[in-house]
């Protein structure tokens, strides 16, 4: 029976593939004006400027990311151009849901500054909120309560996530409480893009 069910996962991970986010057109625009609006007056005022504020605000999922990341940030870490901008990049293709789990878990002292804020998000590229909802369900507070342990478990997430996959290897309440058992499964259950869909996004 078990061997059935093997087969019948590993025929859906083969016939299952990476599914890139929706990225909602009217997002670039909104994402331009909120970082715009939050400059001094002489930035965001030339051309060089402009095209480096549109290239940072493609791909932006959602543009509560930004505001995350900004929450945990005092104000003169991102009062400039090139720091805003930081932030605004690492939000590429990130789901702010993924983000607000990733954070709950951390003490305000792990994520306080650009570098941190920056390490979180780029981790939270491509992950879909259910797959880290599902990976750290029934793991222990504290096998992820620091940067590097959430970045872990974020970047075993990073693509599409097949829940049905993943609820069978752990069906039980007592499946999939150790890391290491997590990302086993998550390596059957997440569907990362591949060299041509990097190139698409």
């Amino acid at each position: 029976m078990k061997f059935l069910i093997a087969t019948l996962i590993l025929m859906t991970s083969v016939q299952a593939k990476f599914v890139a986010p929706t990225v909602p057109q009217e997002n670039s625009r909104r994402c331009f004006e909120k970082v715009c609006s939050g400059l001094s007056r002489h930035e965001c005022n030339d051309r060089d400027e402009v095209r480096r504020v549109m290239d940072a605000c493609t791909r932006q999922l959602d543009l509560r990311c930004i505001d995350l990341a900004k929450s945990k940030l005092s104000s003169y870490e991102y009062n400039e151009l090139n720091e805003v901008l930081e932030i605004v990049k690492s939000c590429q293709y990130v789901n702010s849901n993924s983000v607000y789990m990733m954070q709950s878990r951390l003490s305000s002292y792990e994520i306080n500054d650009l570098n941190e804020v920056v390490r979180l998000n780029d981790a939270a590229y491509l992950v879909q909120p259910n797959c880290y909802k599902q990976a750290t369900r029934h793991l222990r507070s504290f096998d992820i309560d620091d940067l590097s342990e959430v970045r872990d478990i974020a970047l075993m997430c990073q693509g599409t996530f097949d829940s049905y996959c993943y609820r069978t290897y752990c069906s039980r309440s007592h499946d999939c409480n150790d890391v290491n058992e997590v990302k086993n499964v998550l390596r059957r259950c997440v569907h990362g893009p591949s060299p041509q869909d990097r190139r698409r996004l």
